[in-house]
């Protein structure tokens, strides 16, 4: 039993939502050309997730697209599931009994609004292309400063209007006939100012710190604690998130375990399952260390909880766990009193 990401854009929804944000049907639809680009034959294969089942028909699609038949589920050809790793189609069945009382599809919604998903980007795709044509702009005066066009006087070209360049000196009777190069003031200032200003309300509409993506000015390296600290709307974003995210994760592994036991011969005890989530922001060294050595004279941390902190793994923790237990013995054989006679 494993778990696997379905495509967003291949599955729907079907129904209303559930206390726990699931719903009681989901149908994904798999779309392949079974012929060529010139003369294209489209298959469709529905896969119906339901609570307890799984269920599939293929179809295929008439040349406007309008309408299906339905075909064998045989026809669904070996290609169109190595392209995503997919079932056998020499294995797929009408319908497949999952063996629990449960869909086996878990939705994740990214952020919910009125109870319907909705994207963080809603209204930043504005923003982006204003953005991108700021930068636009200024990258073409700055492709003109690189490069200008010169002005000659007039009585320098020849009869077919070319001047000549391969010569390092040029000889003139009046300064102000001197061959100049064409610049002007461009204010560059001022249209900087506005595609950072552009940028900050990209930035304020998605969420995103500056200081995650290296947009801040004038940057130096800071303590984790700081960067923390000036990316609290970002974390403030993944910790609101982290309540459609955590539940999921406990249903889809619990739906993993419900399978897993419908094997023959499996059974083992079930815990309630505890999922952690991390920022990715590494912690300040000593601001952990401190706060630990606090908890632990005050009797409110234990040893365990303090290694798991600092080495993450598990096997590391417990063989570090083992090797402090072996150093305290020694230590306690070394410093007790020789009592033989």
């Amino acid at each position: 039993v494993y778990l696997r990401e379905v495509p967003s854009d291949e599955v729907f929804p079907i129904g209303q939502a559930t206390a726990e944000r699931q719903y009681p049907r989901y149908d994904r639809y798999r779309v392949h050309n079974a012929g060529s680009a010139e003369t294209p034959i489209y298959l469709v294969l529905q896969i119906s997730y339901l609570a307890g089942r799984i269920e599939r028909r293929l179809f295929q699609l008439d040349a406007d697209g309008r309408s299906r038949r339905e075909i064998n589920l045989a026809q669904w050809p070996l290609e169109a599931a190595a392209e995503r790793n997919d079932e056998d189609p020499r294995q797929l069945a009408p319908v497949t009994l999952t063996g629990i009382a449960r869909n086996t599809i878990t939705y994740v919604p990214n952020q919910l609004a009125r109870g319907a998903a909705a994207s963080d980007y809603d209204g930043a795709i504005d923003l982006q292309d204003a953005l991108n044509a700021k930068q636009t702009q200024i990258a073409r005066v700055l492709a003109k400063h690189s490069d200008p066009k010169m002005a000659f006087p007039a009585r320098m070209a020849d009869s077919a209007g070319n001047v000549r360049t391969d010569h390092d000196a040029t000889f003139y009777e009046d300064r102000t006939e001197i061959p100049q190069y064409i610049v002007w003031n461009a204010e560059l200032q001022h249209a900087i100012e506005d595609r950072d200003f552009a940028l900050n309300q990209l930035l304020v509409r998605t969420e995103t710190s500056p200081v995650l993506l290296g947009l801040k000015k004038g940057a130096q390296v800071d303590a984790y604690k700081k960067v923390r600290l000036e990316a609290y709307n970002s974390l403030t974003k993944a910790a609101r998130k982290a309540s459609f995210w955590k539940e999921a994760i406990k249903r889809a592994v619990s739906v993993c375990q419900d399978l897993e036991n419908t094997l023959p011969g499996v059974r083992y005890d079930r815990t309630p399952i505890g999922v952690e989530l991390r920022d990715g922001i590494p912690v300040d060294d000593l601001d952990q260390a401190h706060r630990q050595s606090i908890l632990r004279s005050a009797g409110l941390l234990s040893l365990h909880r303090a290694l798991t902190e600092q080495l993450s793994d598990p096997a590391a923790v417990q063989a570090e766990q083992q090797q402090l237990t072996n150093e305290a013995q020694l230590s306690a054989q070394q410093s007790a009193p020789n009592t033989q006679g």
